[in-house]
């Protein structure tokens, strides 16, 4: 059988490493779908898992500042992200099993390295997320 120019095209794009590859999927089509399903189901957990932890942040410095505001009214977004984050590193492991990598290729265990990878934790996401949430801190109210 002789293969079309758009085949041909393809496999002289993809060079020696991958025309093997593309060889086995074309033979193999059933496995090769199996093995992507299964990758794609698995980074699709992954991403829900970082939408989870998203908001478990949210809700976790909702509570953890009201706490604060009560022992420290004046206090500012950036006093907030350093008195929480100690408390969210302990935390964020018991949240999710895993994230994808930041590359997105494979799932990876959560810990705050992985997290802070995916999504910024810093003081300005945490002003955001509270004014957002209409915690309203003293730096809020000169805007």
């Amino acid at each position: 059988m002789q293969e079309s120019f758009i085949l041909t095209f393809m496999r002289s794009m993809m060079g020696a490493w991958f025309t093997p590859i593309w060889d086995y999927v074309m033979l193999h089509s059933r496995e090769a779908f199996a093995i992507l399903s299964i990758w794609v189901s698995i980074y699709l957990i992954g991403r829900y898992q970082v939408k989870k932890i998203k908001q478990q942040t949210v809700r976790f410095s909702i509570e953890q500042t009201k706490d604060i505001l009560k022992k420290r009214p004046k206090i500012t977004s950036k006093g907030l992200y350093k008195e929480i984050f100690p408390k969210w590193e302990q935390e964020v492991s018991n949240w999710a099993k895993f994230v994808p990598h930041r590359l997105d290729f494979f799932p990876v265990r959560v810990t705050p390295d992985n997290v802070l990878e995916k999504f910024d934790f810093d003081a300005e996401w945490l002003a955001e997320a509270l004014k957002i949430n209409g915690v309203n801190l003293p730096e809020f109210k000169k805007d």
